[in-house]
């Protein structure tokens, strides 16, 4: 079985990422599949092109995005993604949409194919908050999920999208962010999930017999 994950690179004014530090460290794990990552710019459109090319070139069988969400405290599973692009600050390349449809033919939202409430369920389990999300905002995260799960049905892929909150500091109160430490075990218990038989084997043939 092969995984795509993906994270974002620094945005903002910030010095990195904490999808782009949590990618990196689950890529230096040992797991009982294939897994493969890549770094995404913070840009609407190259974001999904980078990404696009990654799974061309992978073909895996899952793909598995995270992004940056600053104002949450836990690991967020998001169920949806909305046709919608309204962005309060430019990207990294200075594109700033004020309102207006990903896809002006597109449906209104697209539903993530992965079961998001077992792998929320899962990273409880590990004594990560973690809750399932129907809203992965209007910027560019919601952007990728909304063309990656798009491009991943039409092409027979399961996909889903996590927002993971600000790393904490080593002077901020409990409440403030998660330890890099904590985020792995999340997402490894979600990867973990997703590797269930039962899920394997539904992510490896799905839309075979379509």
């Amino acid at each position: 079985m092969k995984i795509l994950i993906s994270g974002f690179e620094a945005f903002d004014g910030d010095l990195f990422n904490p999808s782009e530090e949590l990618v990196y460290d689950l890529s230096k794990k040992d797991h009982p599949f294939e897994l493969f990552s890549v770094l995404l710019p913070v840009s609407f459109e190259d974001s999904f092109e980078r990404m696009r090319s990654e799974i061309e070139r992978v073909h895996p069988d899952v793909v598995l995005s995270f992004g940056l969400a600053k104002s949450r405290n836990l690991l967020s599973v998001e169920r949806v993604a909305i046709n919608w692009m309204e962005a309060q600050r430019p990207d990294n390349l200075g594109f700033q949409p004020r309102g207006e449809r990903i896809s002006v033919d597109g449906p209104d939202a697209f539903f993530s194919n992965l079961p998001v409430n077992a792998l929320a369920q899962a990273s409880l389990e590990a004594g990560v908050p973690t809750a399932v999300s129907n809203t992965a905002g209007t910027f560019v995260c919601n952007y990728l999920m909304f063309k990656l799960t798009e491009f991943c049905k039409r092409n027979h892929i399961r996909s889903g999208f996590i927002h993971v909150p600000m790393r904490r500091q080593l002077n901020s109160s409990l409440e403030d962010g998660m330890t890099p430490e904590s985020l792995a075990l999340g997402a490894e218990a979600i990867l973990g999930e997703i590797f269930q038989p039962k899920i394997r084997e539904e992510a490896i043939n799905f839309g075979k017999n379509d």
